[in-house]
């Protein structure tokens, strides 16, 4: 897997944790959105972008770990995350700023 594609996994309602692999290069549109089950997710440092509402709809999440090598991130990638308040990840990274531009909590890794 290069990319997670678009709708990969969408409205999966089984889906409660990924660890996505090293390699991952990118996580398309609605790939994880609509998986109100998903809880947990682990993104490689190989991902550089995060594309529209890729965890839109993902109600259980309530922290995620951005690693430094994103570059970009959909300002629709967490809609209707109701419960995400957190976003944990390098400070001076694109997840600090996209963190602080959209009202979330950051915190230092």
């Amino acid at each position: 897997i290069i990319n997670v594609t678009r709708g990969m996994f969408y409205s999966n309602r089984s889906l409660e944790e990924i660890i996505l692999p090293e390699g991952v290069t990118g996580i398309e549109k609605e790939a994880f959105g609509h998986c109100q089950k998903l809880s947990n997710i682990v993104i490689p440092n190989t991902v550089t972008y995060i594309g529209e509402y890729a965890f839109g709809d993902c109600r259980l999440l309530t922290n995620i770990t951005i690693p430094s090598s994103v570059t970009s991130i959909d300002s629709t990638a967490f809609d209707e995350c109701i419960n995400l308040t957190t976003i944990t990840g390098e400070a001076g990274s694109y997840a600090e700023t996209f963190a602080k531009e959209h009202g979330y909590t950051f915190v230092e890794k």
